[in-house]
């Protein structure tokens, strides 16, 4: 499943084959999000594009509802999160613009909340659980220069100062086996930080001296308690760091990336691996060491790789500047090793959380439908009485000018929509749905 930067949603099937596409007439430069909105019938796709509209789709194409942001989107910045923030057994869905407004939306795509972040907003958020208790909370950078914390009601809960302007997705992950969650962001002076999860700066790595967008990765490259940190920057530096904040090696590329390593078995030798992709015509597989083990003819992408299993297989579909896309696989047919992932796609998961502590299922509960149900109902059977008098007056009121030879082209659409809608609210009543 992928977006294009001509404005369509395409699903395809493990084999390449076209499964729909839908176009939306705008323009998409950021990956969308998954989740299960509406349970029973397969994922709900939610996308933003570039003009600053989200939308819903359902797992076949159909168009849900959509929500405009008051502007438009960074350029292959920021992500729509979906998780379940308060813990109440429904879905909420995160996303803002270039200027700053954050919104949270519920499911059926009314606000829950929104807030202005200072400095503008062009990163994707990640979500967690950062203190162990409540609900969820949210983590991004501001476009002055700030790494914040929002509770599950859009609150500020704490504010730190990166030292430079930052477009970089914050990482979290509990990178010492500890059970205390830690914050990994990058940023334009091209030093790799890693803050605690009350906002404290613990280490920062130098990369570079060019930016590092949210291209950091985490995953268990040296066997142990600790996980190891992958980031590129847009020098085309890749460097991995040990929990500590301690460079463990360095690898230079051709160009840069825009996107995060994939760490996992490629190869199924039972040794994870490090699949890089980036802004040139190759993708690279580099061993736990950072040696280069395969180069493999590609193409440009600032999409990165997202991993799937394909007919049994682990494989890599990555999408190419030119439209294309690849689906690639180092995995032989003979390997019966477990295919190990540690990070398999842009922030970690298909819910884009950015997070690799234990999440809520993001999908809404059987409690939550319940309640849901029972609020619409009880909404239609106070809607009901007065949909039918207001179809009794308007046949009234069109009798009588009828009578009178006027044209009543507007008021018979009008009762014709009054007619249909009280159709479809008895018929939601008698179904209890």
């Amino acid at each position: 499943m992928f977006t294009t930067t001509t404005g369509r949603v395409v699903v395809c099937d493990f084999d390449g084959n076209l499964q729909w596409s839908v176009s939306t007439h705008e323009v998409f430069a950021v990956p969308p999000t998954l989740a299960d909105l509406f349970p029973g019938d397969g994922l709900e796709i939610l996308t933003v594009s570039g003009e600053g509209t989200i939308r819903a789709f359902t797992s076949q194409g159909e168009e849900i509802w959509t929500y405009s942001l008051p502007s438009g989107l960074e350029w292959n910045q920021t992500t729509l999160v979906a998780a379940d923030l308060d813990r109440d057994g429904r879905i909420e869905i995160l996303g803002g613009d270039r200027t700053g407004n954050f919104v949270c939306l519920d499911r059926l795509g009314e606000e829950v909340w929104k807030c202005e972040i200072p400095g503008g907003f062009s990163c994707p958020p990640a979500v967690a659980n950062l203190d162990g208790e409540g609900g969820l909370e949210v983590v991004l950078t501001s476009g002055n220069g700030k790494l914040m914390a929002l509770d599950s009601k859009g609150g500020l809960v704490w504010e730190s100062d990166l030292g430079c302007d930052n477009h970089s997705g914050p990482v979290v992950a509990d990178i010492y086996g500890e059970g205390q969650p830690k914050i990994l962001v990058g940023g334009f002076d091209g030093r790799l930080k890693c803050f605690s999860s009350s906002g404290e700066r613990e280490w920062s790595l130098k990369v570079g001296d060019r930016e590092i967008d949210s291209t950091i990765a985490v995953g268990n490259l040296v066997e142990g308690g600790n996980l190891e940190i992958v980031c590129v920057d847009l020098e085309g530096n890749l460097a991995c760091a040990n929990a500590h904040g301690r460079e463990l090696w360095r690898a230079t590329l051709p160009s840069r990336a825009r996107r995060p390593p994939s760490i996992a078995d490629f190869d199924g030798d039972g040794e994870r691996d490090l699949l890089v992709t980036g802004y040139f015509s190759k993708f690279y597989l580099f061993n736990t060491e950072g040696e280069t083990i395969e180069e493999t003819a590609g193409f440009s992408t600032n999409g990165g790789a997202t991993l799937i299993e394909n007919h049994g297989r682990l494989s890599a579909a990555i999408p190419g500047a030119d439209g294309n896309i690849q689906c690639v696989t180092w995995r032989k047919e003979e390997s019966t090793a477990p295919a190990k992932v540690d990070w398999g796609m842009y922030r970690f998961d298909a819910q884009q959380t950015g997070s690799l502590l234990d999440q809520p299922d993001a999908s809404v509960s059987q409690t939550a439908i319940e309640k849901d149900r029972e609020t619409a109902i009880a909404q239609l059977e106070e809607l009901l009485p007065g949909l039918e008098q207001g179809v009794e007056e308007l046949g009234v009121q069109r009798k009588g000018l009828a009578e009178k030879g006027a044209s009543l082209p507007d008021i018979g659409a009008v009762e014709l929509d009054l007619l249909e809608v009280g159709k479809r609210a008895r018929g939601l009543l008698e179904n209890q749905a």
